[in-house]
């Protein structure tokens, strides 16, 4: 007799109509899990897996060891018992069985359940049926496994009882002269997770069709594939999402069927098994969802333009042995490969040619690629290498090519003025205009200036409601903290294309990368809370220095970063001169007390 698991009554547990009173008889729960399940439970509470079991008036509760402990529970409901395990195949698993086997067998000393137990306990050493044998047997003792509509199908050389016994104990039903089925997936995963190997190591000797070792080998797992649609001008593209597994597309209905089964192997509508990688099929679906699609619609659905690298991204590091996972059509799979490379544009500067250094030049054409796909970036030179007349000359150059449009410069107050003069100095056919009041700001006709330049302090007072050609945000780090009011206030500014100047594009931290990029092309790092969780905190904890890659790979189509040593060539001669002046007597007074306060 195997050993009986501690139980423990509260105080209502054998009060009248309680759940220890009404619960089924063995048969019927015999039924309700089925013949290979109920007979894993027998073994389970023969080997003493049920530990501590607690009893209470509409209750019962467990907890049965393995390699992982498992909690299972039949609660009393309104309309008969619940079943619950911490398990993936609750509620049809071997775990609530057994405890029911063990409540039986301890407080009822139910015969049929010892004497079930009992058998289970003779099957603890391998049987005859099930024993390994040196020899081989003969041809006709093995089992034939295939692909059926409605499952898989075993079909018996002869009538061994061996045999016979390995095909029930795995859930097989008999469906004529040796013959037998297997329907449920629950039991079909099983069966092809660890059961085949489980008769091998047995010496049960089986064969698998060709459709059938397919599917074992992965030819059938289920895969994503994206397919989009892109006309070449617009900023956003077309994109739909379907599962794919050997050719064949899976429906919503499957799909959802799927990703709710817990198992590896699943049975399609039309009997084809597939295979599935759980973990991959989660990330997939979380990574869509993230992004705002729906991955149940069957539905074309639109994207911004700069969705597309992470888009594909999702699918290349999830995907499994789909040949083709990503479909582009010829025009957005060279926008693509632009972008992978270092995307650049052609532009006329022959007026500016003697002003603009070779990397300026560079900058400005990388500067016209992004807006010309209405996408934002980053430039991140170091200081004093140029920023501010790379971004007025991609600003002259839509003057000259589209035609008059507002543009608006976003800057800390001590910049404005040099906005201006450089304008002035360089692209004279601007009219720039420094704004320094709100009340100013709120009379201009904006319209009428091609670049206006204010103070970041002013966006807290007043947002102008134009739509801007260009949006440019100099010294972006001002925009480093996404819950600011001046962080909230830019982003409600409408552009055709946001550009951002900084010099310390991530030094201080990565949530301000988060923050720029959110202002540039909102969703392209995800919202912050999943930002946090998947970037920022590994990569700050070390946990996952492959990360730091990743988000690098992810952000360099968007971000162009020059050093002064880079370049070195084709700056002028360093020119360093002193002179020194005399301090007036409040200046030199002012001078004391400053000095007087640091050094304290």
């Amino acid at each position: 007799m195997p050993s009986s698991a501690d139980v423990v009554f509260l105080q209502s547990a054998r009060s009248e109509s309680g759940l220890i009173d009404s619960l089924p008889l063995p048969d019927r729960v015999r039924s309700r899990f089925g013949y290979s399940t109920f007979r894993r439970a027998q073994i389970l509470v023969l080997r003493g897996a049920v530990g501590q079991v607690t009893v209470g008036h509409d209750f019962i509760q467990g907890d049965v060891k393995g390699e992982v402990t498992r909690r299972p529970v039949w609660q009393k409901g309104k309309r008969g018992v619940l079943l619950e395990c911490s398990c993936p195949l609750s509620p049809r698993c071997e775990h609530l069985a057994a405890l029911y086997l063990a409540v039986r067998q301890i407080i009822g000393g139910d015969q049929e359940v010892a004497s079930a137990a009992s058998d289970a306990g003779k099957q603890t050493r391998p049987p005859a049926a099930v024993q390994t044998r040196k020899d081989s047997p003969s041809g006709g003792e093995r089992i034939h496994l295939s692909l059926a509509e409605e499952g898989i199908e075993a079909k018996l050389g002869s009538a061994v009882d061996r045999l016979i016994q390995a095909l029930r104990e795995a859930g097989f039903e008999s469906r004529g002269r040796e013959t037998y089925h297997l329907g449920r997936s629950v039991e079909i995963h099983r069966l092809l997770d660890g059961g085949l190997e489980a008769w091998r190591r047995a010496g049960i000797e089986f064969d698998l069709e060709d459709r059938l070792q397919r599917v074992l080998r992965g030819d059938f797992e289920v895969c994503p594939q994206l397919t989009a649609s892109w006309d070449g001008r617009q900023n956003s593209f077309e994109m739909r999402w379907n599962w794919v597994a050997g050719g064949r597309e899976l429906s919503g209905a499957e799909t959802r069927g799927l990703r709710s089964f817990p198992g590896r192997y699943y049975r399609l509508s039309d009997g084809q098994l597939v295979s599935v990688q759980r973990r991959t099929l989660q990330r997939l679906t979380a990574g869509l969802v993230r992004m705002g699609y729906s991955p149940d619609s069957p539905l074309w659905q639109r994207r911004p333009l700069h969705y597309l690298s992470r888009l594909c991204g999702l699918v290349e590091r999830n995907g499994a042995r789909a040949p083709r996972r990503v479909d582009l059509p010829p025009s957005l799979a060279r926008f693509r490969e632009s972008l992978k490379t270092g995307g650049r544009v052609d532009l006329d500067l022959a007026e500016l040619e003697p002003v603009l250094r070779s990397y300026q030049r560079e900058g400005v054409r990388f500067l016209g690629f992004l807006s010309q796909h209405g996408l934002g970036g980053i430039l991140a030179d170091e200081m004093g290498l140029g920023k501010t007349l790379q971004t007025l000359t991609l600003i002259e150059l839509g003057r000259r090519r589209d035609g008059e449009a507002p543009s608006l410069v976003v800057c800390p107050t001590s910049v404005g003025p040099n906005w201006v003069e450089e304008s002035r100095r360089f692209t004279p056919g601007l009219l720039a205009h420094w704004v320094q009041s709100s009340s100013e700001l709120k009379r201009l006709d904006l319209a009428d200036y091609d670049l206006t330049i204010i103070p970041y302090s002013l966006l807290t007072r007043f947002v102008p409601d134009e739509r801007f050609r260009y949006l440019v945000l100099d010294e972006a780090q001002f925009i480093k903290n996404p819950r600011a009011k001046r962080t909230r206030a830019v982003k409600k500014i409408q552009a055709d294309c946001r550009l951002a100047l900084t010099g310390t594009p991530i030094e201080n931290s990565l949530l301000e990368l988060w923050s720029i990029f959110d202002f540039l092309m909102p969703g392209l790092l995800g919202t912050l809370p999943d930002f946090q969780r998947t970037y920022q905190k590994p990569i700050v904890q070390g946990h996952e220095p492959e990360l730091e890659s990743e988000l690098a790979n992810h952000i360099r189509p968007y971000f162009m970063r020059r050093l002064k040593s880079e370049v070195a060539s084709e700056l002028p001669p360093k020119i360093e001169q002193n002179i020194y002046c005399t301090l007036a007597h409040r200046q030199r007074k002012l001078y004391k007390l400053m000095a007087a306060a640091a050094r304290r």
